[in-house]
């Protein structure tokens, strides 16, 4: 396992990131992007957390696919989170629609 220095390392220049249910923040960050960014890393880290409670539960990867989504799914759930503060907070989301989105991801 990698330890959050390495991590740190290894996406240097990074805004956020979530390992686990781990997440790291730049602290350059502004407040305002903290927040944009916590709600989308946030959305990792409890995917992370429900599929090892399915793990103990016995559930297979396929099942747990089936119940969290595949890892674009994840990323695209994680994006909307991120875009649905944005509009609620007033601020202009990153996305106009969700085909830019996908592009994106």
């Amino acid at each position: 396992m990698a330890t959050p220095e390495q991590l740190e390392q290894g996406v240097e220049g990074t805004t956020a990131f979530a390992y686990k249910n781990i997440m790291y923040f730049n602290e350059a960050n502004f407040p305002d992007e903290l927040l944009d960014f916590l709600s989308h890393e946030a959305s990792h880290a409890r995917d992370y957390l429900i599929k090892k409670e399915l793990q103990l539960k016995g559930k297979s990867k396929m099942e747990i696919e089936q119940i969290i989504g595949n890892l674009w799914d994840q990323e695209e759930r994680a994006y909307s989170h991120q875009v649905d503060w944005q509009k609620s907070t007033g601020q202009k989301p990153m996305f106009k629609t969700k085909k830019e989105q996908t592009n994106h991801i």
